[in-house]
């Protein structure tokens, strides 16, 4: 079984489980409701924190390579005020001589 293959049987089963677990707290702290009900509501929950999910990793994909494409060195230095150290002078080469040839004598 691939690796991949063996993750999402893990990751469903870590759902299934979960979603039950919480079915059966839902039903425990409200004994009026049909578990069937409980479970409709955690599914509906679980399909709606997936789906908030994936829009969020779209949304930062999408900004991250718009960014990127638009000049950004690294997505991450967005949050800091400054560029990382040492990037003026790999952009702005003047102080740097200006070939790497050695000199003829």
């Amino acid at each position: 079984m691939s690796q991949l293959r063996s993750t999402v049987i893990k990751l469903v089963v870590c759902i299934i489980s979960l979603s039950a677990l919480l079915a059966l707290f839902l039903h425990s702290a409200n004994p009026a409701m049909p578990p069937f009900a409980a479970t409709v509501y955690v599914l509906l929950s679980v399909i709606i924190f997936a789906a908030a999910l994936y829009i969020t990793i779209l949304v930062r994909a999408n900004f991250n390579q718009w960014s990127i494409n638009r000049g950004a060195i690294d997505t991450g230095w967005l949050w800091f005020d400054a560029n990382p150290p040492g990037l003026e002078a790999i952009r702005n080469p003047t102080d740097a001589p200006m070939s790497l040839e050695k000199p003829s004598k």
